[in-house]
């Protein structure tokens, strides 16, 4: 798949989980909301970001492409950060 335009194709890093006593809490419930991370699959036309680049993004800043493997699409304006990848 190719996105269009100025779109991101992005496998999102799974969420870090907070620990109360012996219960795992996801961090989506707390009441601070962090950015998200994950590893950009696929890029429009019109990018800077490459693939295979980490990226964050903010958090609600994407729409779901295939929740079961947690692929989402994201405008290139929507991404804050590439990490460095050691380039």
């Amino acid at each position: 798949m190719k996105p269009l335009f100025n779109r991101v194709l992005i496998k999102r890093d799974p969420l870090p989980k907070k620990k109360i006593g012996s219960i795992y809490l996801p961090d989506e419930n707390s009441e601070i909301k962090y950015p998200s991370t994950g590893l950009v699959i696929s890029v429009g036309d019109v990018t800077l970001v490459e693939i295979g680049d980490r990226v964050i993004f903010g958090q609600n800043a994407y729409q779901y492409f295939d929740k079961e493997k947690d692929l989402i699409l994201v405008n290139e304006e929507d991404i804050l950060a590439v990490l460095d990848n050691g380039k």
